[in-house]
């Protein structure tokens, strides 16, 4: 008994020996994996509706949590690497009353080489991605595209985007997607978008934009925008030319094809390390049916519009924002008749973590 005793420790020790250095590697290999990151954003307002041209909605006042970002990035290897985002947004339409409910907003595989990349999944578009990033203000309101509604911030499908040259002054975004948005597809056609930017130094950014969104009947749909803008330490300006085309027809069956062209310029000023004001004006030069829809400050559908926004960012710290301002929407007269302007003023937060 002692013997076969003897024997079982004398083979645990030597097998705990043996599986040792093999342990201890493949601790390492484990903890040689990449970690991912968890990050995101949150912002709302607490607002009071002074004005507008719906009654209905004059001294509406209250708070409201207006986008939710939950995003997770883990690099898989030096050249591929994933990321899945969850959003949780208000509706804003002064009317649903409902709980947060969270959707997915990003959910790609993407693959790096050099100055290029392949994305597959619901990503993001180049519709206004590098209009957003210069406005630099999500949180307080949308770009102009983005807030009449003319296209969509993701796209499920397929992307390429990188620099032409070693300097990465010519870059470019391509994209071939369903035309839904973050929504699975449910008909044959597709939407094709395109971005060509110049970025000739450290301050300046010129891109020309794209795309066409193909429909069953005389339904497609045609976008072009251009972009520019200048930041230095202090200032960043910038401006915008879109235009879009619907495709048609009237009930007598003629072709009716509806225009939009929005113009918009914004500017941001350091007032001091801590401090910037914030300005932006929207044209819309047609009426747009798709006003109504807007969240947080519909427009009239039957009237051409000048949007103002103006607010002052304070930031305590460069995680936390607290920003009053106000926003204005100005609707062209006939004959000296037309709607009420729409005047809101907002105490709005914003955090990221």
């Amino acid at each position: 008994m002692e013997a076969r005793l003897r024997r079982l420790i004398t083979a645990v020790v030597l097998a705990s020996t043996l599986l040792a250095p093999i342990s201890g590697f493949a601790q390492q290999a484990e903890n040689t994996k990449p970690a991912g990151k968890i990050s995101g954003y949150v912002f709302g307002d607490y607002y009071y509706v002074v004005n507008n041209h719906l009654d209905s909605l004059k001294d509406h006042n209250g708070f409201w949590m207006r986008r939710i970002y939950f995003t997770y990035d883990l690099g898989l290897t030096q050249e591929w690497d994933v990321r899945f985002r969850l959003e949780m947004n208000n509706k804003g339409d002064f009317t649903t009353v409902e709980k947060l409910v969270p959707f997915v907003k990003d959910a790609y595989l993407r693959w790096k080489r050099g100055r290029h990349a392949v994305i597959v999944g619901i990503s993001a578009s180049p519709t206004w991605d590098v209009v957003e990033e210069s406005w630099g203000y999500r949180w307080l309101e949308k770009t102009p595209l983005d807030l009449q509604k003319m296209g969509s911030s993701r796209e499920f499908g397929l992307a390429a985007k990188g620099s032409i040259d070693a300097e990465k002054k010519v870059r470019y975004h391509l994209m071939v997607g369903n035309g839904k948005g973050e929504q699975s597809e449910t008909n044959k056609y597709k939407k094709f978008l395109g971005s060509l930017g110049l970025y000739p130094n450290s301050k300046v950014i010129v891109e020309i934009y794209g795309d066409y969104e193909a429909s069953h009947g005389r339904t497609d749909r045609y976008t072009v925008q251009g972009f520019a803008a200048y930041k230095s330490d202090r200032y960043r300006v910038g401006a915008q030319f879109a235009h879009q085309i619907k495709q048609g027809v009237d009930a007598s069956g003629d072709d009716a094809d509806r225009k939009l062209d929005v113009a918009s310029v914004f500017a941001t000023v350091k007032v001091s390390p801590k401090v910037n004001a914030v300005a932006r004006v929207d044209r819309t030069f047609q009426a747009n049916p798709e006003g109504p829809k807007i969240a947080f400050l519909p427009f009239d559908g039957g009237s051409k519009s000048t949007f103002l926004v103006f607010g002052v960012d304070v930031a305590p710290t460069s995680q936390v924002h607290l920003m009053p301002n106000v926003e204005v929407v100005a609707y062209d007269k006939k004959n000296g008749t037309g709607p009420d302007s729409d005047f809101i003023g907002r105490l709005t937060f914003y955090f990221t973590f």
